[in-house]
């Protein structure tokens, strides 16, 4: 499933947590501690972020992310 248009909707609140973190470049283990969770249930979080965008690509997903809006330079 791409990209729903409503931009944040199609993220669980943690999973835009997730992307937030993923997108400035911090690994599992680093985002996993500052959302204290594992990093089992963080990887579980990036995988649905990966699924919902479409391409496991970070660099893209952080592209498409700024075009939505979804994240800010």
């Amino acid at each position: 499933m791409p990209m729903k248009k409503n931009n944040k909707a199609f993220l669980t609140r943690r999973q835009y947590e997730a992307l937030v973190l993923l997108t400035d470049g911090l690994t599992n283990i680093e985002a996993a501690d500052v959302l204290f969770i594992s990093v089992k249930t963080f990887e579980k979080h990036r995988a649905e972020i990966i699924r919902k965008f479409g391409t496991p690509n970070l660099a893209l997903i952080t592209k498409l992310a700024l075009k939505k809006r979804l994240i800010k330079l």
